[in-house]
């Protein structure tokens, strides 16, 4: 998935109406948020007619940066979120999955059948993660 970023404030305020969650990722979700993180925000949004109906198959993120709160709000349309979850693109989509604020929110039901979604494209994504971080934890290891 790519990040579209955007600074059109028409179309934040218009994504920001159509969100459904909004979850707190990055930094703050692996627990080492510092005085110099940014703020990540997942916000799943509801797609417009058009988008939905579109026979163009656009799965990019849309990004916006703000500037003054040094928070990055990244849009994903709720097919999308799910589609990207099962094809194991990204972790953070996976652990987005498991985190109380989508257990609280309108789209709970997701949290509750979390289990279901766990499959080997995940595995792999998480080894390939694994794979990448040990290198930056532990220098001396060898592959």
């Amino acid at each position: 998935t790519m990040n579209i970023h955007f600074k059109n404030i028409e179309l934040l305020e218009t994504l920001q109406k159509a969100t459904l969650v909004e979850i707190e990722v990055g930094s703050a979700l692996y627990g080492v948020k510092n005085a110099d993180s940014d703020t990540d925000m997942l916000c799943i949004y509801v797609p417009s007619y058009n988008k939905l109906h579109s026979f163009l198959d656009l799965h990019h993120t849309l990004q916006y940066k703000d500037e003054e709160s040094n928070t990055d709000y990244i849009f994903e349309d709720v097919y999308t979120f799910i589609q990207n979850i099962l094809s194991g693109d990204s972790s953070i989509y996976f652990e987005a999955l498991h985190t109380e604020t989508l257990k609280n929110s309108v789209l709970g039901y997701l949290y509750e059948n979390r289990m279901n979604f766990y499959n080997y494209n995940i595995v792999k994504a998480y080894a390939g993660f694994c794979k990448r971080d040990r290198k930056h934890l532990i220098p001396s290891v060898s592959e």
